[in-house]
């Protein structure tokens, strides 16, 4: 047996099952996730990327934007999610580790909308009510026309959320990114805007 096989073969025995794990999520007799990429919920079986985690931890200790580029297929959406976002986690469980916040999309043909939800649901009070989704679906919609009033909408969105206190730090992906860059798809570049400012501000 290689010793890459074994090293394969100790991982997986080291690995404790999550109980809060969906069904489909890798575990111990299904490590593999077969074409789809690894997500968040299967880090405990994704290994082998461990340096270019931790050198993507550092390009984002280093600058507030990190495109990870790469040929379609070659792990990108796994690096990200079941890479790097654990490590924020576990950074975010230290004593002096730092907070951090995690918001997801994909802009697709309404990125302004997709941003407004994406941020929405990272308000954790809207989980508490009667009806969780309406609540979501309301912030949005102000969310969106926040976002649409400036450049600074972004800034001036999270600025709303209680929880987001100035010791916390939002990471957004944004997924498929690269496919957007088509000015069709954009709102007279606003998007782009939005992004740009926020990155100028938080510098």
């Amino acid at each position: 047996m290689s010793e890459l096989a074994e090293d394969a073969l100790a991982h997986l025995a080291s690995v404790q099952p999550e109980s809060a794990a969906p069904p489909w999520a890798a575990n111990a007799t299904r490590p593999f996730v077969g074409l789809r990429p690894f997500n968040y919920q299967d880090h405990p079986f994704f290994f082998g990327r461990e340096a270019h985690t931790r050198e993507l931890y550092r390009m984002l200790d280093r600058s507030r934007f990190v495109a990870v580029v790469g040929s379609s297929g070659g792990g990108k959406s796994s690096l990200v999610r079941a890479g790097l976002r654990p490590l924020l986690e576990r950074e975010g469980r230290e004593v002096a580790g730092r907070a951090w916040v995690w918001a997801e999309l994909r802009p697709g043909d309404a990125p302004i909308n997709r941003l407004a939800r994406a941020i929405a649901e990272l308000d954790p009070t809207a989980a508490t009510g009667s009806d969780p989704k309406a609540l979501t679906l309301a912030r949005a919609e102000r969310i969106e026309t926040t976002l649409r009033r400036s450049s600074l909408g972004l800034v001036q969105a999270l600025g709303q959320f209680r929880s987001l206190h100035d010791e916390t730090l939002l990471l957004l992906l944004v997924d498929q990114f690269e496919d957007e860059l088509v000015p069709k798809n954009w709102t007279d570049g606003l998007a782009l805007d939005l992004i740009s400012n926020t990155r100028e501000r938080i510098r």
